[in-house]
Order: C-alpha cells, then sequence, then structure tokens
C-alpha cells in the first residue's frame, strides 16, 4: 500500500487531479509574484549590460559581451526584442578576448533608449520566468520521487514563496535559471542512476548541456556527476566489469553530448584551437604575470598548449575573465565591517540574515529527522546523496572564493537541493500530530513572510536579523540595493514632495539607467572628494541646504563598490527617515537649521 494514498481519500485518479490542481495553483502565484516584481523593479546594475550582450549574441552571431557568463539566458531574454522596437548603440564593442566591454555598451543601451529601457527589460524578464517555473516544478518531482507527496509540497512552497527567489526570477540574471537547470540536470541523472537507460543518458546530457549555457558556475555539476556515480558503483552489490564499463561509457556520453550542446550554443566558435594561441587574464592561465593589461599564456610551449580545446573560444576567456576576477581582491561588507577581500564565513552568515525564518526552523526539523532515522532507511539515504552532493559542492566552491564577498545570489544554485532536503519532513513515517503542526505552520509563516515583503524581494532579511528595515546592518550591494527601487522612488517623490529641493545620492545611476530617464528630477548630494582621500563626503555646510534627501542604504554605510569616489553618507545614519523606499533607498526631510556635522561619528 502506498503511504502516501493516507493523505488524500480519495480515488487514485481524483488524488491525482487535486494533486496536480494544487501544484499549477501554487506556480501559478508564483508566477504572479515574479511578474508584477518584474513590473516595479527599475533596471538592476548588471541587468543592464544582459539585454544588449543577449541582442549581440542573436544578431551577430558572436559571444563577446559579458562572456563571464554563457549565452543561454542573455540570448532568451533578448529573443522578444527582435520583434519589438528599440534602439541601439555598438560604439564599444571590442573583438579583445581580455577585455569587458559589456559595462559600457549597457549604459549605452539605456541612454539610447532612455524611458523605454523600463519597457523593454520588463519584456525580457517575462521571457526569463520559464526557468523559475522550471526549477519549482523540478524541485516539487523530486522531492516527491525521494521523500513523497508531502515532501514534494514542501519544496514546492519552499521555492514559490522565497523572497530570495523571486527576486532573482525578477531580473535577468542568470542566477535563477543556473538554479533551476541545475537542478532538474541532477533530477534527471539521478533517474538515469536507477534505469541506465540510453534514453535517460540522452536526455541527461541535453539539460546538463543547457545547465553549463546559463553559469560557469554550474561546472560543479560535472564533479557532483561522477561523485554521485562512484558513490552509486560503491553502494551496488551487483556490480561487474562489463556492467561498470556500460555505466562509464554513457557517463562519458552524457558529458559528450553536453559538450556538443555548449558548442551549439556559441556555433563552435573557436572549438578545436590549440590553448597556446590564447592569451589569458588571470594568473591560473597566463602565469604569475598575467593581468587584464598584461595577457599571457603559461601553456605556450608546453604539451598541454598544443592540444585542441574541445569548448568555444567564449567559453574559456568567460573562465579566465571570472577567475581573474576572483583573484583580484575587492571592498566586501559584512555587519559594519568593510573590508579589502573576503571571508571564508561570509556566505553562511548572509545565509542566516537572508534565509526565510520559516525555512530556517525546517532545516532545524529537517537534521532532527535525519538523526531519527533508523537503518532501515538506507536505500532512501542514498537517494539523498543525490541532493546532497551537489548542494555541498556549490557551497563548498563558491565559499572558496575569498577575493572579495559580495553576493549572495552566487550561492542560489544550492537553493533547491536544500530545498528538496528539506521535503523529508514531510516524509510519510513523520506522522506525529505535532510535528506536521510545525512544518505547516513554517510553511504558512513563510508565505505570510513573502506577501509582506512583496514586491521588494531582493531587499529581504529574516525577523532574526531584525526584518529588512536594518537589513543594511548586515550586508549590502545586490543583496540589499542593486538599483531595483528607484522607480518606487519616482513615484514616491511625484506623491509627496511638492516646491522642495530633492537631492539623492543613489547606487544605480553610476551603472544603470539616467534618474531623468525614470522620471526623477533631483539634484546630486553636494559631496566632494578631497585629494588622497577614497571617500567621496558631504560638503561641511553648516546648515547644509533645505529639502527632501534620497539615500542608497550603500551610501549610507560608506560602501566602496569602486576603489575611489564612492559616496560616504554615514552622517545620515544617526537621523531619523521619513520613509524607505524598498528598504533599500532612505529619504530624509533636512528642514532650515539642520547641520549634519553635529550628527559626525
Amino acid at each position: 500500500m502506498n503511504p502516501d494514498a493516507a493523505l488524500y481519500p480519495l480515488t487514485q485518479d481524483q488524488r491525482s487531479k487535486l494533486e496536480w490542481s494544487l501544484v499549477t495553483m501554487i506556480l501559478v502565484f508564483h508566477a504572479a509574484l515574479v511578474l508584477q516584481s518584474a513590473w516595479i523593479f527599475s533596471p538592476t546594475v548588471d541587468e543592464i549590460s544582459h539585454l544588449p550582450a543577449g541582442l549581440s549574441h542573436l544578431q551577430f552571431r558572436r559571444f563577446d559581451l559579458y562572456r563571464v557568463n554563457p549565452p543561454l539566458v542573455q540570448g532568451w531574454a533578448a529573443i522578444p526584442l527582435l520583434f519589438t522596437d528599440h534602439r541601439e548603440d555598438w560604439k564599444e564593442y571590442s573583438f579583445d578576448k581580455t577585455r569587458r566591454a559589456e559595462f559600457s555598451i549597457g549604459k549605452r543601451f539605456v541612454n539610447a533608449n532612455k524611458a523605454d529601457s523600463v519597457r523593454l527589460y520588463r519584456i525580457g524578464r517575462a521571457a526569463c520566468l520559464p526557468f523559475s517555473l522550471i526549477g519549482a516544478l523540478t524541485a516539487y518531482c523530486f522531492a516527491r520521487r525521494i521523500y513523497g507527496i508531502r515532501a514534494g509540497f514542501i519544496a514546492l512552497a519552499l521555492w514559490s514563496f522565497s523572497p530570495n527567489i523571486i527576486g532573482n526570477a525578477a531580473i535577468i540574471t542568470p542566477d535563477v535559471p543556473a538554479a533551476a537547470l541545475s537542478i532538474l540536470a541532477a533530477y534527471r541523472f539521478w533517474i538515469w542512476l536507477s534505469t541506465f537507460r540510453i534514453s535517460d543518458c540522452a536526455f541527461t546530457g541535453i539539460v546538463l548541456g543547457l545547465a553549463l549555457t546559463t553559469k560557469m558556475t554550474c561546472l560543479f555539476l560535472c564533479i557532483a556527476f561522477l561523485c554521485l556515480w562512484l558513490f552509486t558503483l560503491v553502494k551496488s552489490s551487483v556490480q561487474n566489469l562489463r556492467t561498470t564499463g556500460l555505466q562509464l561509457l554513457q557517463l562519458c556520453l552524457i558529458f559528450a553530448i553536453a559538450l556538443v550542446v555548449i558548442n551549439n550554443f556559441y556555433l563552435w566558435d573557436g572549438t578545436g584551437r590549440c590553448l597556446e594561441n590564447e592569451r589569458f587574464v588571470s594568473k591560473t592561465l597566463g602565469g604569475p604575470n598575467a593581468s587584464p593589461g598584461n595577457p599571457n599564456n603559461r601553456f605556450v610551449g608546453t604539451f598541454w598548449g598544443r592540444i585542441p580545446i574541445p569548448i568555444p573560444t567564449d567559453y574559456l576567456h568567460g573562465l579566465d575573465l571570472q577567475k581573474a576576477d576572483f583573484e583580484s581582491a575587492r571592498w566586501s561588507y559584512v555587519a559594519g565591517t568593510h573590508k579589502l577581500g573576503g571571508w571564508w564565513w561570509w556566505y553562511f552568515y548572509a545565509t542566516g540574515v537572508k534565509a526565510m525564518d520559516g525555512t530556517v526552523f525546517l532545516a532545524l526539523m529537517a537534521v532532527v529527522s535525519l538523526l531519527r532515522s533508523s537503518s532501515k532507511d538506507l536505500s532512501l539515504r542514498s537517494a539523498e546523496w543525490a541532493v546532497i552532493i551537489p548542494g555541498v559542492l556549490v557551497f563548498i566552491l563558491v565559499s572558496s572564493q575569498w577575493s572579495f564577498s559580495r553576493y549572495l545570489r552566487y550561492l542560489l544554485p544550492a537553493a533547491p537541493f536544500l530545498f528538496v532536503w528539506i521535503g523529508r519532513v514531510g516524509m510519510p513515517t513523520m506522522k506525529s500530530p505535532i510535528w506536521l503542526v510545525c512544518v505547516y505552520v513554517a510553511l504558512v509563516f513563510n508565505v505570510i513572510d513573502c506577501l509582506n515583503t512583496h514586491p521588494n524581494h531582493l531587499s529581504y532579511f529574516n525577523r532574526l536579523s531584525g526584518t529588512s528595515k536594518n537589513g543594511h546592518y548586515h550586508l549590502l550591494d545586490a543583496n540589499i540595493d542593486w538599483g531595483q527601487s528607484s522607480l518606487q522612488l519616482s513615484h514616491w517623490i511625484k506623491r509627496n514632495v511638492e516646491n522642495q529641493d530633492v537631492y539623492v545620492s543613489l547606487f544605480a545611476p553610476r551603472y544603470s539607467m539616467d534618474l531623468t530617464d525614470l522620471g526623477i528630477e533631483a539634484k546630486q548630494l553636494p559631496i566632494t572628494r578631497m585629494p588622497g582621500e577614497p571617500m567621496a563626503q558631504i560638503s561641511q555646510l553648516n546648515p547644509i541646504p533645505e529639502g527632501i534627501y534620497a539615500i542608497s542604504v550603500n551610501h549610507l554605510h560608506a560602501y566602496r563598490h569602486q576603489t575611489i569616489g564612492d559616496p560616504d553618507c554615514s552622517q545620515f545614519l544617526n537621523l531619523k527617515p521619513i520613509a524607505r523606499i524598498g528598504n533599500a533607498i532612505y529619504i530624509y526631510r533636512i528642514t532650515q537649521g539642520t547641520s549634519l556635522i553635529q550628527y559626525n561619528n
């Protein structure tokens, strides 16, 4: 008897219809949250470059722009733009494999389209919605197959109502698509491990190739798949040399199919070139003296240098440029501390303050359920490795890059594996009424928290950290203000400001759309950078001009996104804001006689 049948006192057909009706309702609700956020958000910092990069892939059949990210998501988002009016400016386009021109191209793109850029990015965002739906549905199916129907709904709810998933799914970046296709690839690989059918082998290879064309981080899947196969081989008691050889052959076929998929996306551009013919900027590939200004190649004249590379040139150079990024120390921030470089524990901390309270509670329950499981659950534990190994590998890979610690979004490919594993709290063996009440209360709490946060999902922080209002005391940058709240600020100014000067110090305009194109008529804060000082500070005017001051939380904490020149508006921290825009921009009213000098820390 199927233990899940007790969940629904209905016929098999009725249970199936009810089950998929509920799944569809949750997916529709998730889609509505993502699309509304996508509509409200203004174009974010990195996002402005992804859309024109995708256009260049489609129109020029080249992959020079934003090569640190493979072309699938960029190209997919740009497809609708081929059928709608827009303007392009390619004056900064460069064929140099060691140069990153995507940011200047992105800035030219939004400057050319001005206010209409908002419409274009909304279209591109909507096109990317299927990736998040794929991730949600796969998490459901994976957890359901391992732990049962109730576990499937838990994993589905954790994905569908996660602010970190919704916020990043609402913008054109590869993080959520990478998470979605990673869990799909792992799910298909797990199915192949149980069947070893050639059809499952081919399907797994295709999905793996798609994942590898979303984000370089997905290379962890190759290691995860090899580890899972070896684990299955060791656990099997009926293996012989012939069956092991056939399985190994199919595993190689999976990787070969994935390689073909990657090359097809790049139109086989540069595939087969010898490694020594390239020039690299990272020390890993270029040698100890390599740098963006001095590209080199450590493989020249070596055996490895004469080997043809089986991947496209731009894929290789994307890896090189990304590695160069992680070799250079950048300023990072956590809990009021600024540092040149990162921390090994940063992603533990960031997860602790950004994960939903209900999710944290369910994760603790999952640990308890694991400790309570008996020796009879060995087959179940073997299946769990299919989610544990990939999730842990992502965490290790991302956390090992200590040159800077800035973006929790880098860890998103691990999220669906965690959601599936947490689903074990809903196993049919967990029958205690108190246990089930705790599970359901945690999920309801998550849903309420998500709706209360909406649409400001990118700036979400849990109650353990002091809620989203205090999130800027923990993390900055894309974790709270990536420029997504500028449109909301524009609407707030139109509703609340009359006959007053507005002064702004926002994070986005330097990297994204101009404020006037977003409908914001304002003056820049009176700030200057003195010679020898890294930060630009508020002019020592006493009193400062009256008016409304809108300041990014990044600038309130003197966040150093660049090496020099970022604003230091920390004097405002001791003033009481009159409003918060998306918890990312603080509004202050300065009246006659107000002096910031007295508030200087």
